[in-house]
């Protein structure tokens, strides 16, 4: 079977069998062998019916679910009184009004009746399974009017969440407004899915259930992560305590996920602590552990050989060095730009300062480039974990520890980690407040940085 490249990610439902139907001029009730399929370019789900059971006759309806409603339908008493089938399923079709249509395609309701409410219900399960991918709301409930069901908001999408009309699970969806994305949006959007489904399932890593691709919109289907962001959790954790070991307990999930991604040869390139969700949150007296998940995948891409790419992409105060100096006409870059990033957000964990924040974008690349930083809230550290940040946050890549390195480091398996409280929650409290710029501008703001440095008087003379 011709699968969609770009509209569908599961295998569509192998659903046929009897349904039957009154015909339209005759008014006759009739049998007809239906089953789901696509069309020859594998881009259009379709319901194909047929006098008999060999689908290799001529067909009698061929029903494109592209754009319609499917629903269970309350069956006329007067039909019933005549005992006629009572379990009655409705493809309508006239949502399409207003859009190119197929040759000699009509824009109607059509009926068809299960021999029972769990065979219909069967059918409008998968029906509305492979119709989901060309109006949402064929799978999923959102209610867009209800302020709590968006979760999140950007230029061009909005995160909703949505609950499966068959099992009632609720999933985060990523709405994605198609006008707003020109060929290189719509390439990272590929980009970005075809990474998710690389990575599959991890503990640690938030779960793409799916893809879909409307007539107007983009859809990509997420785990709901209903304990929210790690620095929020941090802030509010009980009794304000948090020490070196919670910490490891937060590190060493999200190592483990860093480490799965880059031995499926993917680099992040957007680590920072908004991208860290949680999956739950601990009550004072429970026993169930943090959950933690890496999440967004928006700046992902895969690598094939090290030190291979050359893009601009990253947040200001987490990017490393070497992804900065491309902008000068540097080397490029690999799966160890990501360890000096989780650099950073180890610092972050245990001091509740960030290393590199300056005061706008162009100050925070100095300061990477340089790699310095105040070694005073270091101080309360134990000697262990001070030398791994200092393994992690080395310049030079082929200096700097792999994620298997960092997992294998002393701090990473306990040894002499510290319980006294780092007291961290006021300074994550204002760093909270004062989160850089996102990557959408780093690139220009990495341009004009060099720009502005080779201009320089200095420069001209040391030329």
């Amino acid at each position: 079977m011709v699968l969609p490249h770009f509209k569908i990610q599961n295998d569509p439902p192998s659903r046929e069998g009897w349904l039957r139907k009154k015909g339209r001029r005759l008014k006759m009730w009739t049998r007809r062998w239906c089953k789901i399929g696509w069309d020859e370019l594998g881009h259009t789900a379709i319901l194909f019916c047929y006098h008999t059971e060999d689908t290799t006759t001529e067909k009698s309806t061929a029903i494109s679910l592209e754009r319609v409603e499917i629903n269970a339908l309350l069956t006329d008493d007067d039909l019933l009184a005549k005992g006629g089938p009572a379990y009655a399923i409705g493809i309508d079709t006239r949502v399409r009004e207003g859009s190119k249509l197929q040759a000699d395609e009509e824009l109607r309701l059509h009926v068809f009746y299960a021999e029972s409410n769990e065979e219909r219900e069967a059918w409008i399960r998968d029906l509305q399974w492979v119709a989901v991918h060309s109006n949402i709301d064929n799978g999923y409930i959102i209610e867009r009017d209800e302020q709590r069901a968006m979760l999140g908001s950007g230029s061009f999408s909005t995160v909703w969440k949505g609950i499966d009309r068959n099992t009632g699970k609720a999933w985060a969806l990523k709405e994605i407004n198609k006008d707003g994305l020109n060929a290189k949006g719509q390439e990272d959007i590929r980009e970005e899915i075809e990474i998710q489904r690389r990575v599959g399932e991890h503990p640690n890593i938030v779960f793409m259930r799916e893809f879909v691709e409307t007539h107007s919109h983009l859809y990509i289907v997420l785990e709901l992560l209903p304990g929210g962001a790690l620095l929020d959790c941090i802030i509010d954790s009980q009794k304000g305590h948090f020490s070196e070991r919670d910490a490891l307990g937060i590190m060493s999930q999200l190592m483990q996920a860093l480490e799965y991604i880059h031995s499926l040869k993917i680099v992040h390139r957007d680590l920072k602590p908004e991208n860290f969700l949680l999956a739950n949150r601990k009550s004072e007296g429970e026993d169930q552990p943090l959950r933690v998940c890496l999440a967004d995948f928006g700046c992902a891409c895969r690598i094939y050989e090290e030190d291979d790419l050359h893009e601009l992409c990253g947040s200001p105060g987490y990017i490393a060095p070497e992804i900065i100096g491309t902008a000068s006409g540097g080397g490029g870059y690999g799966l160890k730009s990501d360890i000096w990033s989780m650099g950073v957000i180890l610092f972050i964990l245990l001091t509740g300062t960030a290393p590199f924040a300056a005061a706008n974008a162009e100050a925070s690349f100095a300061k990477t480039l340089k790699g310095t930083y105040d070694y005073k809230p270091l101080q309360i550290l134990t000697p262990t974990a001070r030398d791994l940040l200092a393994r992690m946050l080395v310049t030079k890549p082929s200096k700097r520890l792999s994620a298997k390195e960092v997992l294998a480091h002393p701090w990473m398996n306990g040894e002499g980690v510290g319980d006294t409280n780092l007291q961290l929650q006021d300074n994550l409290r204002l760093l909270k407040g004062k989160l850089m710029d996102g990557f959408s501008s780093v690139a220009n703001k990495a341009v004009r940085y060099f720009s502005k440095a080779t201009d320089s008087p200095k420069n001209r003379t040391a030329s």
